[in-house]
């Protein structure tokens, strides 16, 4: 469970972390996901989902989706 800074508790499943994830961004490590959950650089909101923000650790990454 990862509790972000603007308040949203997200827990991720297996299933959620294998296909939504790392099926679509291997590179990305559980430990960065905790640090871009916990300690974003930049939240938004996402563009496709009304229910869901963009967690940024970096200026480079891709982001990371919760719903």
């Amino acid at each position: 469970m990862y509790e972000t800074p603007d308040g949203i508790q997200v827990m991720l499943d297996r299933d959620t972390w294998w296909r939504h994830i790392h099926g679509r961004r291997p590179h990305i490590a559980e430990t960065e996901l905790a640090m871009a959950l916990k300690q974003p650089v930049r939240i938004y909101a996402d563009t496709s989902f009304a229910d869901r923000r963009v967690y940024l650790r970096t200026t480079t990454d891709d982001g990371i989706f919760s719903e």
